[in-house]
C-alpha cells in the first residue's frame, strides 16, 4: 500500500473511499432423520407431561423448516490518527529542527524531554461470526450437523414454501447490524481514508414438528427436533 502526504492531511475534505459487498443467497436445508409416524409416537410418549394426567389428545402434528442463519464479516480499515511522540533529551538541548519547525523541549518529571506532533497511518481488520436461531437469539454453531445439508434450489423453495418458518430478525436486518459493527468508526480515527467489508449471510434451514395438544378446551404446543428427535415445550 502506498501512502501520500496528502493522505496525512487531518483537515483534508477528500471523501473516505467506502467499499461494501453483501452476499444473502446461500441456503441449505437438512432432510428430516426422524419420520412422521416416529414423531407421532414421541409425541404420545410426552403428552402427560404437558397437561399432567387426563384425557390429553394430539390434534395436530406438522413437519416446518425453520431458519438458522450465520453472518460471517470482515471489514478492513485504514485510518490516521494525531499521535504525540515524546523523547528525551540532554539538559543542553536547547531546540531541535523537525521538518520547518523548531520545538523547545519542556521540564519533564526527570530531566527534559520534547514532544514532536505527528500522524500515524492505521490499518486495522475487523471480524465477525454471529450465528441466529429463528428466534433472533444467539445460538452455538455446534447446533448445526456436521454433515447431510444440500443445497437450496428454487424447486425446493416453490416444494416447501408454506412449510418454511419466517425469522424474527431479517437477513437485511442483520447485515445492516453486522455492517454498523464492522464500519464503526475506531475511538482514536481523526479521519477515514476507507473501508473494505464483506458480509456472507448463510441460511440454513432445519427441519422440525410443529405439535399441538389438546385437553378438553385447552391447547398447548410442543416441538420435535426432526434429526435427533428432542421435544421442547
Amino acid at each position: 500500500m502506498s501512502s501520500k502526504l496528502s493522505d496525512y492531511d487531518l483537515k483534508s475534505k477528500t471523501r473516505s473511499r467506502i467499499v461494501e459487498k453483501i452476499n444473502t443467497k446461500s441456503q441449505f436445508f437438512y432432510s428430516a432423520k426422524i419420520s412422521r409416524d416416529n414423531a407421532q409416537r414421541i409425541a404420545n410418549s410426552n403428552k402427560l407431561k404437558v397437561f399432567g394426567k387426563g384425557n390429553v389428545e394430539v390434534s395436530a402434528i406438522s413437519l416446518f423448516y425453520e431458519p438458522y442463519i450465520l453472518a460471517e464479516g470482515k471489514a478492513d480499515l485504514d485510518y490516521i490518527r494525531k499521535k504525540d511522540y515524546e523523547f528525551y533529551v540532554d539538559e543542553t538541548v536547547h531546540s531541535i529542527s523537525v521538518g520547518n519547525i523548531i520545538i523547545k523541549p519542556v521540564k519533564a518529571d526527570v530531566g527534559r524531554k520534547i514532544k514532536i506532533p505527528g500522524v500515524e497511518r492505521i490499518n486495522l481488520t475487523r471480524g465477525a461470526k454471529w450465528f441466529f436461531n429463528p428466534m433472533g437469539g444467539a445460538q452455538s454453531l455446534d447446533f448445526l450437523p456436521s454433515a447431510g445439508k444440500s443445497k437450496v434450489t428454487s424447486s425446493w423453495l416453490k416444494q416447501h414454501k408454506k412449510e418454511l418458518v419466517d425469522p424474527s430478525i431479517t437477513l437485511n436486518e442483520i447485515a445492516k447490524t453486522l455492517k454498523n459493527s464492522l464500519m464503526a468508526k475506531p475511538t482514536d480515527s481523526d479521519r477515514i481514508l476507507s473501508i473494505n467489508s464483506k458480509i456472507d449471510l448463510t441460511t440454513f434451514y432445519m427441519p422440525a414438528y410443529y405439535i399441538t395438544y389438546k385437553k378438553g378446551e385447552q391447547t398447548r404446543a410442543a416441538r420435535i427436533d426432526a434429526i435427533i428427535g428432542k421435544i421442547n415445550y
